[in-house]
């Protein structure tokens, strides 16, 4: 039950906050233009439509997602999880991936594509960051994987979050039920760095025999 609750919790945020800020963001911007600039007003009503029919359209997929097994939950990857967001935001982006991993970056589609397309979501709406890196190696620690998203970006005090940045919290809490840990690290006017760890697949021992009594 309480895997299901994060779940739910997740989704929503994922969901409905994420296209209701955005829609509240043009909206805002609309009655900026009406008091400004009233040709671009037309625009502006376009954009705010468009991110009205987008969140509704990811709101139905979430709801199908959650009548669905988990298996059938959609995966995008990391490559275009990252080739999208180098085409809505302009900055210079590094990404390093160890091709050896690629098995265990595909077990684990789901937790990544949710974490680092958070993880870029803040990059783009928050950091004002000139260049981003990510890569994907295999960490100090035996059997774990590690996806590194850092940025140049304006930063924040990492220590002194309000209680409703439950985006940041859903990262933590999405690597925990992988068997992992994402921690993020920031200081103002120094960037951001979120490190995702997983866990490697190993291959499977021998059965254990279970002794009759």
């Amino acid at each position: 039950m309480a895997r299901e609750r994060m779940r739910l919790a997740r989704d929503l945020h994922d969901t409905l906050v994420h296209s209701i800020v955005g829609l509240l963001m043009q909206i805002r911007l609309s009655r900026h233009f009406l008091e400004t600039d009233p040709s671009a007003l037309a625009d502006s009503l376009a954009a705010a439509e468009e991110a009205a029919a987008s969140g509704l359209a990811r709101a139905r997929r979430a709801i199908d997602g959650l009548r669905l097994t988990k298996d059938a939950d959609e995966v995008l990857g990391l490559e275009l999880i990252v080739a999208e967001f180098a085409r809505r935001i302009e900055v210079e982006i590094e990404v390093d991936v160890d091709r050896a991993l690629r098995d265990d970056l595909a077990r684990h589609g789901s937790t990544i594509d949710r974490i680092v397309t958070e993880a870029l979501r803040n990059i783009e709406r928050h950091s004002a960051a000139g260049r981003v890196w990510i890569r994907a190696t295999r960490d100090r620690s035996p059997g774990m994987l590690e996806i590194e998203i850092r940025d140049d970006g304006r930063g924040f005090d990492a220590t002194s979050l309000p209680a409703f940045h439950y985006g940041l919290i859903g990262m933590k809490e999405i690597a925990m039920l992988a068997g992992g840990v994402c921690s993020i690290d920031s200081t103002p006017g120094e960037g951001t760095s979120v490190r995702l760890s997983l866990p490697i697949k190993r291959s499977p021992g021998p059965t254990p025999t279970i002794p009759l009594r």
